[in-house]
């Protein structure tokens, strides 16, 4: 267990640490989780299908959309709006519609619950191999390191990993899909407009990258800053 700087609350003073060997340490994060593998993989999945459900559900209401607007001429020539417009094909839609957000629905309280009960036992089996080795330290351990930086890794440091764990996985995993679904959509439904809207935001990307990068130069320096 590392050192911290002495403190007298926990986690007081501490500074920030980094692992020394992230893969290592991201190894053993695993070796705790191996129990909750194939719960962690089912939730992923989980998480996936309700982006893309989220994902189908505006490509459907244009479809929806299209539907209507195809009756509005003979609305306006004078023509009964039931005869007008394919309401079997609108309600066929709906239900679609209703079915897609509803999936995304559950499916985002599954995963989120899934991983929920996969966190708190990861961080209970934390705890619990985190006391075992308390006991085990000898009493001059206590005399080098402070109570408060022992206190905050059996809290704060656990509470983190189980955040990350529980929050960080599964919204990578969403944005990812979330990020690629979109494109596919937006391939689908025009090519052209797809092409300008990532010319666009790479354009911008590289302007404001341009702009921060001659800004920096024309920042005071903290000794000015101070000094006036």
């Amino acid at each position: 267990m590392p050192k911290g700087p002495m403190g007298h609350g926990p986690g007081a003073g501490r500074a920030v640490e980094k692992p020394d060997d992230f893969g290592k340490v991201m190894g053993k994060l695993v070796h705790y989780c191996r129990n909750y593998i194939p719960v962690i993989i089912i939730a992923l999945i989980l998480g996936a299908i309700g982006t893309i459900c989220q994902i189908i559900g505006p490509d459907k209401l244009k479809d929806m959309t299209n539907e209507i607007v195809k009756g509005l001429p003979a609305i306006v020539n004078g023509r009964p709006v039931m005869r007008s417009v394919d309401f079997a094909a609108v309600g066929r839609i709906a239900c679609l519609l209703v079915a897609l957000y509803v999936g995304y629905a559950v499916l985002g309280y599954a995963q989120s619950w899934l991983m929920a009960n996969v966190t708190q036992r990861t961080a209970q089996r934390l705890r619990e191999s985190i006391s075992v080795k308390i006991n085990k330290l000898p009493l001059k351990y206590f005399d080098k390191v402070s109570y408060g930086d022992v206190l905050s890794r059996i809290t704060n440091d656990v509470d983190a990993i189980g955040q990350t764990l529980g929050q960080s996985l599964g919204a990578l995993i969403t944005s990812v899909t979330l990020f690629v679904g979109a494109l596919v959509m937006m391939f689908y439904n025009n090519v052209i407009m797809t092409l300008c809207a990532i010319g666009t935001s790479l354009l911008g990307m590289v302007l404001m990258m341009a702009i921060m990068k001659t800004s920096q130069k024309y920042e005071p320096s903290p000794v000015c800053v101070v000094g006036c």
